[in-house]
């Protein structure tokens, strides 16, 4: 039996997806780590971490095979974008990774945008943000000016991984289009934007298209169980995947996709244009294709935070189901309480990195369910922001697909109904960016075409939510009361 392995990097693990060759996902494994976030905005991760984690997820997974008589005969790998890793000429790390999360350099992203803003966004499709790869490349030439220097690549988690496979410094059109460096036109790093930015072409990684062999497994992996004949692909970046994965590509169709953070997305065959200029345009992982996306800065970070300071913090089931527990225990409107869950700063459309959450409204009668629901809602609040802007763009879609972890709790996907005055659906299979992955893969090496996506994305609805009038009614009205309080409430000047 042969097998393909997708490998997923996400930002609190690393899992392989096995699939046979009915499509089929027979075995995962998973290997967690976790970021090192500071108060200052710092977000970073040991890159020794991510090849460790590979080594041992990896290993798993050929045994598996092995144990079935089987073997891995091609590899796609799909990860988290817009994280920086400078690397030295025999690939080694010269500093930890800069992850996506990191916020440091939001004073250059602010001094960028004031002169060249409307020039960045039309050429890359998204104004200069903390979160993306060019202003992180800036900060450490700045910070770290010897480190810049010394650096034979700049380079993100997808790239280095696929470095450690195959010895090949690439990138796709997918990871390129989130670093402000792309010029989505021609498919080209821009002069002008590496000029903008300060950064030497000859450090990027070669650009290839989403789903592209790109190259051979190295031998030093034939010890660990592979054959060193396995090939490569790279498959996209995660969103990216996550959208195939959903099924967007179809026309009519929103996702929402919940992780850390939640990114509201819809694919296109065409540029769309934001007359605003505040969702993120992207390359999509089927050549021919775009992705619209908005995102929030913090969903699943601030959920594990209530977790973490109202509950009994384990990482298990069991402590997960006590605080979705406690949760349906509280009262819609979480009895008066108001929350603004700015923790990892504001996302669109002001993103605002150091911007702080807060409370309102508390009493001496205030229970920890009714606070951990104001947070809760107040998520959701931001969703609804992101999905909103994507909708003027987009139209109504026929159907809004949720997916990711919040999307397993039941209470999430009907406040999302109720706030977004929509009807949702959350599908059986949870592994939508290895699906998309695997997709992508099969797209570029031609075993499938675009019209064959539909027969491997069957996927049954698990549960439909449909608006429920009296609670669209209440978070109405107390959306507008949040909006009349955010223009009266000095956050930033709070936050400094």
């Amino acid at each position: 039996m042969i097998y393909s392995l997708i490998i997923d990097a996400g930002t609190s693990s690393i899992r392989g997806i096995i699939f046979d060759t009915d499509h089929q996902i027979v075995h995962i494994a998973s290997q967690r780590y976790f970021m090192d976030v500071s108060e200052d905005g710092t977000a970073l991760q040991k890159a020794e971490c991510y090849q460790v984690c590979l080594e041992k997820m990896m290993q798993e997974c050929a045994e598996w095979a092995a144990g079935r008589k089987g073997k891995m005969h091609r590899i796609a790998l799909t990860a988290g974008r817009s994280s920086v890793l400078p690397v030295d000429e025999k690939g080694d790390p010269l500093g930890p990774i800069m992850m996506w999360y990191d916020k440091r350099p939001q004073d250059i992203c602010d001094r960028l945008n004031a002169d060249y803003g409307d020039e960045i966004y039309r050429v890359t499709g998204m104004y200069a943000r903390p979160m993306f790869s060019a202003p992180k490349m800036r900060w450490l030439k700045e910070n770290y000016p010897a480190v810049y220097e010394q650096s034979h690549k700049l380079v993100g988690i997808q790239d280095y991984l696929i470095f450690l496979l195959t010895g090949e410094w690439v990138t796709d059109l997918t990871f390129a289009s989130r670093t402000n460096l792309l010029d989505l036109n021609s498919n080209r790093w821009s002069d002008r934007m590496l000029e903008i930015f300060g950064i030497d072409e000859q450090k990027l990684c070669r650009l290839v298209e989403p789903g592209s062999e790109v190259g051979i497994l190295k031998k030093s992996w034939q010890n660990r169980g592979f054959d060193t004949e396995t090939k490569i692909y790279t498959a996209g970046g995660d969103q990216q995947c996550s959208a195939i994965g959903q099924g967007l590509l179809a026309s009519g169709k929103i996702g929402i996709n919940n992780g850390t953070a939640s990114y509201v997305a819809a694919c296109s065959r065409r540029r769309l244009e934001d007359k605003e200029k505040v969702i993120h345009v992207n390359k999509g992982a089927v050549l021919g294709t775009w992705i619209m996306e908005a995102s929030n800065m913090g969903t699943g970070s601030v959920y594990d935070w209530m977790r973490k300071i109202l509950f009994d913090y384990e990482e298990d089931a069991v402590s997960i189901e006590a605080m979705n527990q406690a949760l349906n225990n509280s009262t819609a409107g979480a009895d008066g309480i108001m929350a603004w869950p700015y923790l990892a700063g504001k996302g669109m459309p002001d993103w605002v990195c150091h911007k702080a959450g807060g409370v309102l409204n508390l009493k001496l009668s205030s229970t920890k369910e009714n606070i951990a629901r104001a947070f809760l809602e107040a998520i959701v609040f931001e969703i609804a922001d992101c999905y909103r802007r994507i909708e003027r763009i987009v139209g109504r879609p026929e159907t809004i697909q949720v997916s990711g972890g919040l999307s397993k709790m039941p209470l999430f996907n009907q406040l999302l109904a109720d706030v977004l005055d929509r009807k949702l659906v959350t599908v059986s299979c949870k592994e939508t960016t290895g699906i998309g992955a695997y997709i992508s893969m099969l797209l570029g090496c031609g075993e499938i075409e675009e019209k064959d996506i539909s027969d491997i994305l069957i996927q049954e609805k698990t549960a439909v939510y449909t608006p429920e009038i009296e609670q669209v009614t209440l978070y109405t009205a107390l959306q507008k009361k949040r909006r009349q309080i955010e223009e009266r409430m000095p956050f930033e000047a709070i936050s400094e």
